[in-house]
């Protein structure tokens, strides 16, 4: 799937704020690559292997897609150029899935982290998820 099978809104980046606002209104997403999850910032390199940037991003944004009860795939348009595809692609689908299996895991404890959000103490919500991340 490339990019241009996604509407405009979607082409660029998909950020948490879109899974809880298409989750609001009751619009649904339609599948879309790992290299438009707004998580990999910081990066426009398409030969970076999914996972290996920022965890923490990366989690919040699976932890959305469960949250708002996303149930489309995720997909990798990985263009790799410099490490062998096969490899590549391998170790972006063990890397992507075990972060979201972190952030299952927090959204599993879902009351646990609303009750560590509702302390309004940034520290007690680092606290609660870097069990999880970390």
């Amino acid at each position: 799937m490339n990019h241009s099978t996604l509407p405009e809104s979607a082409a660029d980046t998909i950020t948490n704020l879109d899974l809880y606002l298409g989750s609001c209104l009751r619009m649904p997403l339609p599948p879309f690559p790992s290299a438009s999850i707004k998580a990999k910032s910081h990066s426009n390199d398409e030969d970076r292997i999914a996972g290996t940037g920022d965890i923490w991003r990366l989690a919040d944004f699976c932890y959305a897609a469960a949250d708002t009860g996303y149930d489309g795939w995720f997909g990798e348009d990985q263009f790799t150029y410099r490490t062998d595809p096969v490899k590549s692609m391998a170790l972006s689908k063990e890397l992507f899935l075990n972060v979201m299996r972190k952030a299952l895991l927090i959204y599993a404890a879902k009351n646990e982290l609303v009750k560590a959000q509702s302390t309004g103490d940034a520290i007690a919500t680092i606290e609660f998820t870097k069990r999880f991340i970390l």
